[in-house]
This record gives structure tokens, C-alpha cells and sequence, in this order.
């Protein structure tokens, strides 16, 4: 048909190039750009004839070129995020077709994260999760595959703990595919084993200063907190966020000491809020220990109460104003000091 000669002339030579010019990086990294930029633009499902047509080019010749290509240049991080995009639109271009290299795909994907821990691996989890969590064969292999994933990327980042910062785009996206699931797949947050340890790693990570990076751990850890204050929630889950919350108060705090980039700032006061409208009752406890980060003289004994009521309110606008009068002082303060200092 004209479509398949049009499909031809457009991805044959690519996926050619595929092969010819995976020795020479900087060539073989253009075709993989010119082959996602093509497929992007597609979306076939079921009996679309062209989906049979996509399908079989990504599972006989697309697929195996872009393994070919990973076991070549697996340290290279600029190839691996080429090559898991080119495997992300060939995915969403024909799902159906591509469910029968999901699980070969899948196995690519933790072999070479155990070796090298690229965070493009971990977004190329995420979208499969996101495609073909629901489907019934799928559940088990991905749940595994998920659990698998997520404990060597801890590992990873656990082992970087004093500077995440040096591994944002990790940080990223480690802590945006739990935050994905948390949102769409809770079940399979709840049955991780590597969830304390998670929940204690945000804690530290809310400290990154990259934006992208510190944008996926407050999500996580505010979308976290919410989903633990509903019903459905395990008891067990509702704990291990309970243990944790009073310690993100605290590094919040501690943030607004530093007088951290206005995007930050931005993000502090909605966690704080969600925190303290989780758990009422414990609020004002919490926040008095937390509040003993702040300098002296930045709320003062007179001010205390009323501090504490606007930072546990229910009201968002109260906690925002609240915490952006503590800013203000900080700022002040850090200022004077450093004044002096000259």
C-alpha cells in the first residue's frame, strides 16, 4: 500500500543505520533521534493494519538493533536515554504489538540497570508499568520487574546519601516512578519491602537543590502522605508514613533556614500543610519539634502561638503566609550574618 511504501522510505534506512552505524556513537545517536521522531507521531491499536506492519519492523528489526545497541554502549548515558525513547514511542505507537517483546524488553532493562545504574532505565520501567500494569498477564512480571528495579536503584542512591545532588536525574526519576505508582498502582507500593527505606531516603533527598529533582520527591512524599490518610490504605503503610512524617516537617523547616531557590520555597508549604491535615491530632506536637530548627529570634516566644496555629491550619493560605513571614526572618538573618562578616 501507499502507507507501508511511505513507512519504508522513512524508517527503512534508519533501522539499517541501526546496524551499520552502532560502532560509530556519535551516528548511531542521530538515527536513534531521527527513528523517535518519526515513530512518536503514531498511534495504531487493535485491528489497524499498519499496526501489524509497525509491529512486526519494531519486534524483528527496531527491537533487537536497540539491544545490540545497549550491550555496545551501556556506559554511555546519552545512548541509553536515545535508546529507551526510541522504545518508549514504539510502545505508545503500538501497544498491542509490542506486548510480545514486553517481558525480553523487560529483562534488558534490570540487567542493565544492575550494571550500570542509568536513570533512563528507570523511566523506561515506569512506561511499561504505565502501559501494561492492568493487563492481567502482565501484573506479576512487571510487579517483580518493579521490586527488582527499585531495590538496586536504592542501593544506589543510598550509597550516594551525602551528595544526591552529584545523581539528580536518578533522584528524578526513582522517586517519580514510586510517586507514579503511589498515585495509579498503590498496590504496588504497599507490597515493596524497600518502602521504610524509601520514605527515610525522601526525607534526605527533599534537600536536592535541582529543580526536576526536588519537584519528584516533594511530589512523592506529599501525594504519599495524603494516600496514607485514607481508608483504604493498609495499616501497616499508614505507620511507616506516620514515623517518617514528623522528620519531613523537620527537614521543611530546616529548608526555610537555608532560604533554599524560590522554586523550593514554592514547594514547602502544600507538604507541610498535607502533613499536618494528616494526621491532626499530632500536628502540633510535630510542628513544636520542628520548629526548634529555627534560629533564635526568627519567631519569638510572644509570636510562638500564633505561629504554630497559622503552620497546623487547615487552611492552606494561613500555613503559606505563615511560613513565608519565617522566610522573610531567615533571609534577614542570613544577610546580617553575612554582613558582618566583611
Amino acid at each position: 500500500s501507499q502507507w507501508q511504501e511511505a513507512m519504508d522510505h522513512l524508517l527503512g534506512p534508519l533501522v539499517r543505520g541501526l546496524e551499520s552505524e552502532r560502532g560509530n556513537v556519535s551516528v548511531f545517536g542521530d538515527v536513534l533521534d531521527k527513528l523517535q521522531a518519526v515513530v512518536r507521531h503514531y498511534r495504531m491499536r487493535g485491528r489497524d493494519p499498519r499496526a501489524t506492519l509497525v509491529g512486526k519492523l519494531v519486534r524483528e528489526s527496531i527491537y533487537p538493533q536497540i539491544q545490540l545497541g545497549l550491550e555496545a554502549h551501556s556506559t554511555d548515558p546519552k545512548i541509553v536515554e536515545k535508546s529507551c525513547r526510541v522504545m518508549k514511542h514504539c510502545i505508545r505507537c503500538v501497544p498491542d504489538e509490542c506486548q510480545g517483546i514486553m517481558q525480553q524488553w523487560g529483562a534488558c532493562l534490570l540487567d542493565r540497570f544492575s550494571a550500570h545504574q542509568h536513570s533512563s532505565f528507570v523511566y523506561a520501567l515506569e512506561v511499561l508499568i504505565v502501559q501494561y500494569y492492568e493487563e492481567p498477564a502482565a501484573k506479576g512480571m512487571l510487579g517483580e520487574l518493579f521490586h527488582r528495579m527499585t531495590s538496586v536503584g536504592l542501593q544506589t542512591l543510598s550509597r550516594m546519601a551525602g551528595n544526591l545532588d552529584e545523581c539528580r536525574e536518578l533522584v528524578e526519576d526513582y522517586f517519580g516512578i514510586f510517586d507514579r505508582c503511589v498515585q495509579n498502582y498503590p498496590e504496588l507500593i504497599c507490597t515493596s519491602q524497600i518502602l521504610p527505606a524509601t520514605l527515610e531516603l525522601a526525607n534526605t533527598a527533599l534537600t536536592v537543590s535541582q529543580r526536576d529533582a526536588a519537584s519528584a520527591v516533594f511530589a512523592l512524599v506529599q501525594n504519599f502522605v495524603q494516600y496514607a490518610a485514607t481508608d483504604y490504605c493498609p495499616e501497616q503503610v499508614k505507620a511507616v508514613v506516620a514515623s517518617v512524617a514528623p522528620h519531613n516537617l523537620r527537614t521543611c523547616m530546616g529548608l526555610v533556614v537555608s532560604v533554599p531557590p524560590y522554586y523550593i520555597q514554592n514547594m514547602i508549604p502544600s507538604l507541610v500543610h498535607a502533613i499536618c491535615m494528616s494526621s491532626p491530632g499530632q500536628s502540633q506536637q510535630w510542628m513544636s519539634a520542628a520548629m526548634g530548627v529555627l534560629p533564635p529570634g526568627v519567631v519569638s516566644p510572644a509570636a510562638l502561638p500564633s505561629a504554630m496555629g497559622q503552620l497546623t491550619s487547615s487552611r492552606l493560605w494561613d500555613v503559606e503566609r505563615a511560613l513565608s513571614d519565617i522566610g522573610y526572618r531567615c533571609e534577614q538573618l542570613v544577610m546580617r550574618n553575612r554582613n558582618a562578616m566583611k
